[in-house]
């Protein structure tokens, strides 16, 4: 094995460690791999900000600022509470309102921003 494989070795034991005990935010460890990768040549900067510049990448995080701009504002909350009073004790309604609701809008959006919008509902 060359030195290069026993670094790469390892920073991936160091970061699943620090990924599993949760020392710092994901972010900030993924991050920081990649700074490490950075500074020792291991990746050059075109590779290292390719997947950053991805449409799916943008529009997902596009759709998480979206998401928690629903919930700050107390859009979904109000939804929530119509929802609530709709289905009143029928709750298997409101699942079915749910599954058709978010079954909808899987169809045009992306699945992660989806669950990331309905979790606060559910």
């Amino acid at each position: 094995m060359t030195l290069e494989v026993l670094f790469m070795l390892g920073l991936l034991v160091a970061t699943l460690t620090v990924f599993a005990l949760e020392l710092f935010p994901m972010e900030v460890t993924a991050f920081g791999v990649l700074a490490i990768l950075l500074v020792t040549g291991i990746v050059d900067v075109e590779h290292a900000v390719v997947g950053l510049s991805n449409p799916a990448v943008v529009t997902i995080g596009m759709l998480f600022v979206l998401s928690h701009a629903l919930t700050k504002t107390g859009l979904l909350e109000v939804a929530a509470g119509r929802l609530s009073r709709m289905v009143g004790p029928r709750k298997w309604l409101g699942v079915a309102i749910m599954l058709v609701t978010v079954s909808l809008s899987s169809a045009f959006l992306n699945n992660t921003a989806v669950v990331a919008m309905f979790i606060p509902l559910a």
